[in-house]
């Protein structure tokens, strides 16, 4: 009887080890962190619906080192895609956690811990209250106590890649606010060398303008008119590309 016992017990063991191994850890071992993790989650693509986030966690179908070229070629065919991550606190703090991907349309997020289950959905859709700031649509809050282990479980309905989650990230609330505050100042300074160069164009197609008046050649004048389209792509075309 004791020998069936630590049979089953030794089965149980490593059934358990080859499923927790089929999910890298996030583990935080220091108050400051932010990382990249899209290597850390692992993935499943498939066509059944019917799957939920606590048979996923399980599931022995899960494949490492996601990465938004993972899809088959026929890209066409709607296909669901599940994402798992597996964050632990290793630290002796509670730790107030950001986690944000790159847009997507619509995703859900289920965050599992202490066998309790919360879902919230991401992407254009998602109300700004729901977000940890305005700035960055997919993105929420993470609360871990010391040694808590917490799992992430993203879902999408891909139908194009291209729309596909990407660039997972986990940093604390103080990093987070930092590389907020560096984007911040990159963007203003691009912006202040993006207005002295139209304040630029403007001057020079004054200047053109006022000379087409003085001297009746139609160079200055087609020179200005040249100008102006420049402007126009500049103000259009790049100042759109720096928004988004």
């Amino acid at each position: 009887m004791q020998k069936n016992s630590l049979i089953l017990f030794l089965l149980f063991s490593i059934g358990l080890f080859s499923q927790s191994n089929l999910v890298d850890s996030i583990v935080i071992s220091k108050a400051k962190f932010a990382e990249s993790v899209d290597r850390k989650f692992s993935y499943l693509i498939t066509d059944d619906k019917t799957i939920t986030p606590l048979e996923l966690i399980k599931s022995n179908n899960l494949q490492k080192d996601y990465c938004n070229c993972v899809f088959s070629e026929n890209k066409n065919k709607l296909k669901e895609l599940w994402l798992v991550g597996k964050v632990i606190n290793q630290t002796k703090d509670t730790l107030d956690l950001v986690y944000y991907n790159c847009d997507v349309p619509v995703m859900e997020a289920y965050i599992i811990s202490n066998q309790k289950t919360t879902f919230k959905q991401l992407g254009y859709i998602q109300k700004n209250e729901e977000r940890f700031s305005v700035e960055i649509p997919n993105s929420f809050p993470l609360k871990l106590v010391p040694k808590q282990v917490t799992y992430i479980i993203l879902h999408q309905k891909i139908i194009n890649p291209n729309y596909s989650i990407g660039k997972l990230n986990i940093l604390t609330k103080d990093k987070y606010n930092e590389m907020l505050l560096d984007q911040f100042k990159k963007y203003h300074t691009s912006r202040m060398v993006f207005g002295i160069l139209l304040g630029g164009v403007l001057l020079i197609i004054g200047y053109n303008i006022l000379l087409f008046f003085k001297t009746k050649s139609k160079n200055y004048l087609y020179y200005s008119l040249y100008l102006f389209c420049a402007f126009t792509f500049i103000l259009l075309i790049i100042d759109k590309n720096q928004n988004h």
